[in-house]
């Protein structure tokens, strides 16, 4: 029987949920307040539904291509790499031929003359930091997959950006502190590509003091310095610095962290999709020992190791931006130390560089430990935090 309405009593009233979208996710407890404009009502982070009027649930992995979930199938995680590294060949191939033509073009003779000083001119052109500097724009060609793929989930270029996981730091989506936060993650960039150089000083040293006993023809390149990424001058240095932090750093965190590590971790176990994202970023940049087979075994496991460094820093932070400083800065590094190591040879301050490069390397393993644990205990922090405040 249902109870009688008595019109002379109050009624207890229903509360309505507020149509205003919550500043801070209720599941991740991430600030979202200047993801709002782009992303109304979800949370970029975790993809959850923030906002009351709608529902206070999790969605589906499938459901949204607003909030930073992997919409695409697993195939094209893979297919992506294969894809951009096929451009990146061709284009690393078509390039120079057209430089060389029109070279051929406007001096004829060079075809006339002796064939060695025709190899000589080429290697002079194609590897130098110069050409190296400028010849890595053909990288951009890497982000043609991603945003080929994500087209079908959304046409606009903002958006897009959106679900490979950058966020900007300025315009409606940065809010008013974007200075404030891209000082931060250039900080934190800095600090942990230091951290990176100095582990891999050592696990290089560790690598190449293994395999020497097993392969002692080979080639372990320890202390050699490759031709194409050493300026000899100030201007060729700061042409590859710019070239590390505005194409290959971006170009290959998109690809590899932002579009396939993303969505491996979204269709498989996360441990896995680590390993699996490590192994294809390392097969790739280690693909030119190929020509040096006694080279590969000094090659791959110190890749590998960087590579996982790097695929847990994201599978960790899920900080694109983040990413794209660590790769270019620490890139930007190690010509710096081309750069250092080289002039101090030229002025024959050899053993004195060794012993610089080595201390200054051992400095910054130290750094980098320090920082994980100072990273690892922020963390624990504000993870220790959040529950509190969830709890009260």
């Amino acid at each position: 029987m249902e109870p009688r309405h008595d019109p002379g009593k109050e009624q207890p009233s229903i509360p309505v949920p507020s149509t205003t979208p919550a500043s801070t996710c209720k599941y991740c407890r991430k600030d979202i307040t200047r993801f709002l404009p782009m992303v109304p009502g979800y949370c970029p982070f975790c993809g959850a539904i923030v906002n009351p009027a709608i529902a206070s649930v999790r969605l589906d992995k499938d459901s949204n291509p607003l909030t930073g979930r992997a919409l695409w199938p697993l195939k094209w995680s893979l297919l992506s790499i294969l894809i951009g590294m096929a451009l990146l060949m061709t284009a690393s191939v078509i390039v120079p031929l057209i430089i060389i033509f029109v070279m051929v073009a406007q001096d004829p003779s060079l075809l006339s003359g002796d064939i060695n000083a025709m190899e000589d001119l080429v290697y002079t052109l194609l590897l130098n930091p110069v050409a190296t500097a400028l010849l890595s724009i053909t990288e951009f060609v890497l982000v043609i997959p991603p945003f080929a793929i994500l087209r079908k989930y959304r046409r606009s270029t903002k958006e897009r950006f959106m679900l490979l996981g950058w966020r900007p730091y300025f315009g409606d989506a940065g809010g008013g502190r974007g200075w404030k936060r891209l000082s931060r993650d250039l900080a934190w960039g800095l600090l942990i590509a230091l951290g990176l150089v100095g582990f891999q000083f050592l696990i290089v040293i560790l690598n190449d003091a293994l395999w020497t006993q097993l392969i002692p023809g080979g080639n372990n390149g320890l202390g050699n310095v490759d031709v194409a990424i050493t300026p000899r001058d100030p201007f060729q240095l700061v042409l590859l610095v710019a070239s590390m932090m505005l194409v290959i750093g971006p170009t290959e965190e998109i690809l590899f962290r932002g579009f396939s590590q993303q969505g491996l971790e979204a269709r498989l176990d996360p441990k896995n999709a680590l390993v699996i994202s490590a192994l294809l970023f390392t097969l790739v940049h280690v693909i030119t020992g190929i020509i040096s087979p006694s080279s590969l075994p000094f090659m791959f496991f110190p890749y590998f190791c960087l590579s996982l460094l790097l695929c847990g820093i994201y599978w960790r932070t899920k900080d694109l931006n983040l990413m794209i400083f660590i790769h270019g800065i620490y890139d930007s590094l190690l010509v710096l130390y081309s750069y250092f190591f080289v002039e101090m040879e030229r002025v024959g301050m050899e053993a004195m560089a060794d012993v610089l490069i080595y201390a200054s390397f051992a400095a910054f393993a130290v750094l980098g430990i320090y920082v994980i644990v100072l990273w690892i205990t922020r963390r624990r922090q504000r993870i220790y935090a959040s529950i509190v405040v969830h709890e009260k």
